[in-house]
């Protein structure tokens, strides 16, 4: 192996490690900012709120562990399916269902949202890292 094929082997794994560096540093200070900056029910991808729920625009609802929200005029909406009920500190799977902005709709199957915190009033904070997604539903009671 030539010494230019040394240094560029030593260039592309050091471009990587930094980037694999950065990617999981991003993805957890967006879910510190999530966390912090969300009180209502929600849907949150990629740092962005796509929903933000209110009485006058959505109506919302659940049977067993699905939750949806839906907006009155029904253009936007997202249906989240879970495998079980979630608990604080558990990973639950799910499918999650969305349509915002007439974007057409999506279906992300084999989730793994973490549970990060369940307030008094029965609401549910979700996170996938591997999406950025954060959901915040509830209650399912």
């Amino acid at each position: 192996m030539h010494m230019k094929d040394r240094n560029l082997i030593l260039i592309l794994l050091t471009v990587t490690l930094l980037y694999l560096t950065v990617s999981c540093r991003t993805s957890d200070e967006g879910r510190k900012l999530w966390l912090e900056n969300t009180a209502e029910l929600s849907f949150t991808y990629k740092h962005r709120p796509l929903m933000e729920y209110d009485t006058d625009l959505w109506q919302k609802g659940f049977s067993n562990n699905e939750f949806w929200i839906t907006k009155d005029d029904l253009s936007d909406f997202f249906h989240v399916r879970l495998d079980r009920t979630p608990a604080v500190g558990n990973k639950v799977t799910g499918q999650l269902d969305y349509q915002f902005r007439n974007e057409g709709i999506h279906r992300l199957k084999n989730l793994h949202f973490e549970t990060v915190k369940i307030d008094e009033n029965g609401r549910i904070w979700l996170y996938c890292n591997h999406k950025e997604i954060g959901l915040v539903i509830g209650p399912m009671e």
